[in-house]
């Protein structure tokens, strides 16, 4: 077994969660037998397989499941049918929950996360109430995706849809685009704005 539930208890939203203690080192997320890690309300929330782990006070109940090597921490809360997977990375105040599924993806802040949205990937999201997938471009240099109601990130940078339009062309000079190379990352950037207003529009994001 990779960890065993304690005694310490508390209720949230009329169920009985258990704060859990570990019974073996997983040093791919720097835990020590014998640390005291999150919450859940059965054994069936954490698998005792991988390098999956519960921390902090992040809370995990319901029928969800936490698997393979993802780790939950801080005060996340991932409930319902939701499911994290891969090595997904989930932080902060981020809720995931209904039948929702995060499989690599990295979840910051207050995002949440939820009815059928499936996000698959390594890449970050910081805010917003998604409940559909986010847009993943793949085929550039630079992978581009949506990461917030606002944000798009290409590789590595993420930032609001206006700063990538008012920087393109110091950017062009920075990484030597040609203008077919610019006018090709200012198509994907603008597809990413339309679909972040798209989904805006019908409810499936929120801030």
């Amino acid at each position: 077994m990779k960890y065993e539930l304690t005694n310490e208890e508390k209720t949230v939203d009329g169920r009985t969660l258990y704060r859990i203690r570990y019974l073996q080192d997983i040093p791919y997320h720097y835990i020590q037998k014998g640390d005291l890690g999150g919450w859940l309300e059965s054994t069936s929330n954490l698998a005792h397989t991988g390098m999956c782990a519960v921390l902090d006070d992040a809370e995990v109940f319901g029928n969800a499941q936490v698997q393979d090597d993802a780790i939950v921490r801080d005060n996340v809360r991932v409930y319902g049918y939701a499911s994290v997977r891969g090595s997904a990375m989930l932080t902060q105040k981020v809720r995931v929950y209904d039948q929702a599924i995060v499989t690599d993806t990295r979840l910051e802040g207050h995002t949440r996360v939820s009815r059928y949205a499936i996000l698959f990937g390594k890449f970050i999201i910081r805010s917003g109430h998604w409940r559909c997938s986010p847009l993943v471009i793949y085929g550039a240099a630079e992978r581009v995706h949506t990461a917030g109601t606002n944000d798009i990130a290409i590789g590595c940078r993420i930032n609001p849809y206006t700063w990538w339009v008012k920087n393109a062309e110091s950017l062009a000079l920075e990484y030597d685009l040609d203008d077919d190379k610019l006018a090709f990352y200012k198509f994907l950037v603008e597809t990413a704005q339309n679909f972040l207003q798209m989904k805006l529009a019908t409810g499936e994001l929120s801030h």
